[in-house]
């Protein structure tokens, strides 16, 4: 039962995926841009269930060792990549300020100022 639950919840998932991604593309349509994003096959990259003993191309296709070997670092981030990205991603500690990667809002919570002052901690005497 365990894993036809699991199963469900896979599928609900990437059904909800693939609603998303109809989305994004209707927003490159609407933008007059040709570019379009897809999901991956359900064996791209698995590493558990019936897919972990095989390389599975994005596209469905099935790849020997060498094949995927040769072809992973057009589809996977290198070691490389994943130093660049861990770079970009500084922390911002200091009030009304925000990380590299996070958008500014337009507004804060109920249309409070951004730098609105939300949380108010408690003085260490004070019950």
């Amino acid at each position: 039962m365990l894993n036809a639950l699991n199963l469900d919840l896979r599928d609900e998932y990437a059904a909800d995926c693939a609603n998303g991604v109809r989305r994004w593309n209707q927003a490159l349509e609407d933008a007059g841009l040709e570019e379009r994003l897809y999901l991956p096959h359900e064996g791209f990259n698995r590493r558990v269930g019936v897919y972990a003993q095989h390389h599975v191309s994005p596209e469905g296709e099935v790849l020997s060792d060498e094949e995927w070997a040769a072809r992973v670092g057009d589809w996977l981030p290198s070691a490389q990549d994943r130093t660049a990205v861990a770079a970009l991603m500084v922390p911002e500690y200091d009030y009304g300020k925000f990380a590299g990667w996070i958008a500014p809002p337009k507004t804060g919570i109920n249309d409070q100022p951004v730098e609105f002052d939300y949380v108010h901690l408690a003085d260490e005497g004070v019950a």
